[in-house]
């Protein structure tokens, strides 16, 4: 058997052993592996042949898996390797493996398979690889007006730019097309989260306790100014910087805006009440805004929190908590009480007001969506919703 030959038949070998119906077949898959087969998975498990037998009895699917081209090598007479690529749809996207293939008077039998993930682009290179081209300003412009977006639109924007692939300008080509399409006659709003809190509650990463009170007595007063935004992403960022944006004032679950209805929107802002009726998002709801969500789903709409504290009331768990503020032009940690925030539920709320027939504009934007929702018909609904399934719970 020449060169060839040899390849031909290991890399058919190989196939079979990823075919559905040999998998299903214990004796077959048996018979494809050397007694003194070695398996390296994804995990960095070793398996033996018997473990792999078990394992494929046990779940022999390909569902989801892409197999891609296969080449072979021969390395000496009777020795190929094998080399191919899998792509997996909800686990890692791609999979490198390799496959030793012995040939022996019973045929050619498979000794040692490694299979090695393929490190995930991150950062600027994931977004390049999650479209074919770039996103530019008019296409964010024409997704926001294909959504329902309007010239004198109220607004409130959550943003993961991200999600959306390799925009040319980033942030700032965002920010603008939102700015160009609701006209000078429009206002928009995005939350300006800060992650204050007190140091007793933080989680990622905890503190030792000693350190509380060092924290409480030095951590400087918010300053709407300078205080950076923590998980807002880079969209409000950059929003937060422009020309007559407004601050509602809250150091803690704050929110900006800019237009006509800015200075409106953001009068007032009452610290133990950060996203309930005497906050912003009331103002909101009552002047007939609407939530545009771009490349993010319900589970990031601060708005739902409104709905969230009138569906509760008073059953609403609350929370003791602090700030550093400015108190009579002295930096001073402020306790206060605020409802224990919960937003696990929300894209099932989301997804129900959808199977609901609730309005929802949505519009492609790259390797995202935008989706617009009217504030009010939403928040409506999401009382009934999370009066019935929540409280429910407890």
């Amino acid at each position: 058997m020449n060169d060839i030959d040899d390849v031909d038949a290991a890399v058919g070998c190989e196939r079979e052993s990823l075919d559905p119906v040999c998998r299903v077949d214990p004796a077959r898959v048996a018979a494809l592996l050397a007694d003194d087969f070695v398996e390296i998975g994804t995990s960095g498990r070793v398996c033996s042949r018997d473990d792999i037998v078990a394992a494929l009895a046990a779940e022999p699917g390909m569902d989801g898996i892409t197999i891609g081209p296969m080449s072979g090598q021969r390395i000496t007479a009777g020795l190929v390797v094998v080399r191919y690529t899998t792509h997996h749809h909800g686990g890692p996207a791609t999979v490198h493996r390799t496959g030793w293939w012995r040939k022996t008077t019973n045929g050619w039998r498979c000794w040692f398979h490694q299979a090695t993930v393929a490190p995930e682009p991150a950062g600027e290179a994931a977004a390049v690889a999650r479209v074919d081209h770039p996103v530019t300003r008019a296409d964010v412009e024409t997704s926001l007006r294909a959504a329902g977006v309007t010239s004198g639109s109220t607004v409130i924007v959550h943003c993961s730019l991200s999600e959306l692939g390799w925009v040319i300008g980033n942030a700032v080509a965002v920010v603008r097309a939102l700015r160009s399409v609701v006209g000078d006659s429009g206002t928009i709003v995005m939350p300006a989260q800060t992650g204050l809190s007190d140091p007793s509650h933080w989680q990622a990463p905890p503190v030792p306790e000693s350190w509380w009170p060092t924290i409480r007595a030095n951590w400087p007063a918010f300053d709407p100014m300078i205080t950076p935004l923590r998980g807002m992403g880079a969209v409000a960022e950059c929003f937060a910087r422009l020309p007559g944006v407004v601050h509602s004032g809250h150091p803690a679950v704050g929110f900006i805006a800019q237009g006509p209805r800015a200075a409106e929107l953001m009068s007032s802002h009452d610290l133990d009440d950060g996203l309930g009726d005497r906050s912003p998002l009331a103002r909101l709801e009552a002047a007939g805004a609407d939530i545009v969500l771009i490349g993010v789903g319900h589970g990031n709409s601060t708005a739902l929190h409104l709905a969230d504290r009138r569906a509760l009331g008073a059953a609403a768990p609350r929370r003791r908590d602090g700030v550093p503020m400015l108190v009579d032009g002295q930096e001073r940690w402020v306790e206060y009480s605020h409802v224990d925030f919960d937003e696990s539920d929300f894209v099932m709320l989301g997804d129900a007001y959808s199977a609901a027939g609730g309005t929802e504009l949505r519009a492609s934007l790259g390797a995202g969506e935008i989706r617009r929702l009217p504030m009010r018909e939403l928040i409506d609904f999401a009382i009934g919703w999370i009066a019935e399934h929540r409280l429910q719970r407890r």
